[in-house]
């Protein structure tokens, strides 16, 4: 059963620990200055009564510019280690959510991801974005889970789906062949030779696997065109966020049928379901916690 977790910033612990089985730890800039070796998330934790065993997450603050920015990028290296082995404290999560540079370098990236996870002790999940850059397309992410298959040092390396953060224009489970062509070309020569053909079996095998059975028109489709297209075995987890609003889904009046779908495929491949309150109300916020509980 995938966990049911609830993303909440440190200064929300408490009301977390009350509703909430376990947590995404979401930290922004301002909280990287608040911890360190004199305060930890582990001191945080205890003084709100949060149980440091239900830190399931911690998303790491974005940004590659800022000095408290913790994106997966080169210059942040020693940051992201230095926070992860003081601030922490004694709290251990299953992985870390990372935002990554915009555009990268894949065999840089890769190295530079492996020594993150190395230094850090913890798994990576890579969170796409929500436009153009080299994690965005289906085929952008899926491209991270077939070298996953092939590369030993992206064993620790997962990736997020916001489900709200997708291309609008993917409604249907189908290769992108254009896509395709935009993620091999950023590649050298030598890499892209070597994975060309693979990689399109790789993404046609899946297109064939998936089967969704939703309105033409349900605006939960492009989420799902991810999922499958990616496959369940490389996604750590979901930020699940209604993609008209993107905020917590309303399951008041019911859960909306592209959204059980979309849970449907966390059960299945045991991907943890995040939800991230934003302007909402408790009490939608506690709906969809409840429904998700009973659900998964």
């Amino acid at each position: 059963m995938p966990p049911v977790v609830l993303s909440t910033r440190p200064a929300y612990f408490a009301s977390a620990a009350q509703v909430a089985p376990n947590v995404e730890v979401k930290l922004d800039w301002e909280d990287a200055t608040e911890f360190g070796d004199r305060y930890t998330l582990a001191d945080a934790c205890r003084e709100h009564r949060l149980d440091p065993e239900a830190v399931r997450s911690v998303h790491l603050p974005p940004g590659t510019t800022n000095r408290h920015g913790m994106a997966a990028a080169a210059a942040n290296v020693g940051t992201i280690t230095d926070f992860v082995h003081t601030a922490f404290g004694t709290i251990n999560p299953d992985w870390l959510t990372l935002h990554s540079d915009r555009q990268f370098d894949y065999q840089a990236h890769v190295e530079m991801l492996d020594t993150i996870t190395e230094l850090t002790g913890h798994q990576i999940a890579l969170e796409n974005t929500p436009d153009s850059s080299h994690l965005h397309t289906p085929e952008d992410m899926a491209v991270f889970a077939f070298l996953a298959k092939h590369i030993d040092q992206l064993a620790d390396i997962h990736l997020l789906v916001d489900t709200a953060h997708v291309p609008a224009n993917r409604p249907r489970v189908a290769v992108d062949e254009d896509a395709v062509a935009g993620v091999l070309d950023r590649m050298d020569t030598t890499l892209r030779s070597r994975i060309a053909d693979e990689f399109g079996m790789f993404l046609q095998s899946h297109e064939a696997e998936a089967a969704v059975n939703l309105d033409a028109d349900d605006p939960w489709r492009p989420a799902l065109t991810v999922l499958h297209l990616v496959g369940g075995d490389r996604i750590q987890a979901i930020h699940l966020n209604d993609p008209e609003t993107d905020g917590v889904p309303d399951v008041r009046n019911g859960a909306p049928d592209g959204m059980q779908v979309v849970v449907n495929f966390c059960r299945q491949h045991d991907v943890a379901i995040v939800l991230e309150p934003q302007q909402v109300g408790e009490d939608q916020v506690a709906a969809a916690l409840e429904w998700l509980v009973d659900t998964v």
